[in-house]
């Protein structure tokens, strides 16, 4: 069910906000069935690391005063030479705002966002999942293109 009934609001986050903006990681997590267990303490430390170093935004995604999704972005230069660029870093809305205009507004709010700190590269990710292709042929739709694919090994504990 479309959980719309009040208006939502796309704005930046407040540093007081960032738990409640990184709560949704353990949905995530369990949607993803990524490896290990989300931990909010790490990722707000992890954050808080990147925010000092680096120009950064939480863009929010608001029911009401409760954040119901987010993106957060990163200006980063490249390790090998000056060129700058804008890294989503995670973005994730809660399963019942997926049907509504949230994504696209978020996305957009953190295009204006970069395009404001004069960066002109912005990059997002998608795990490999039952989604992976209609959420690549959307990111094309939208003009993003296909740049790197990370490849992942689980190793055990011993051998080969």
């Amino acid at each position: 069910m479309l959980a719309t009934a009040t208006p939502l609001q796309i704005r930046p986050v407040p540093r007081e906000d960032w738990p409640a903006a990184f709560s949704c990681g353990e949905v995530f997590f369990a949607e993803r069935k990524l490896p290990g267990r989300f931990s909010l303490a790490r990722s707000l430390e992890v954050w808080g690391l990147a925010a000092a170093a680096f120009p950064h935004v939480i863009i929010g995604v608001y029911a009401d005063a409760q954040i119901v999704g987010g993106m957060g972005v990163l200006i980063v230069q490249d390790d090998w030479s000056d060129h700058r660029f804008a890294p989503e870093t995670f973005w994730f809305l809660r399963p019942e705002y997926r049907c509504s205009t949230a994504a696209l507004r978020c996305l957009r709010e953190a295009e204006q966002w970069i395009r404001a700190a004069a960066v002109r590269d912005f990059r997002v990710a998608a795990f490999h999942g039952e989604d992976f292709d209609s959420l690549s042929a959307i990111y094309q739709r939208l003009g993003f293109v296909p740049w790197r694919t990370e490849f992942r090994k689980e190793l055990s504990d011993g051998g080969h």
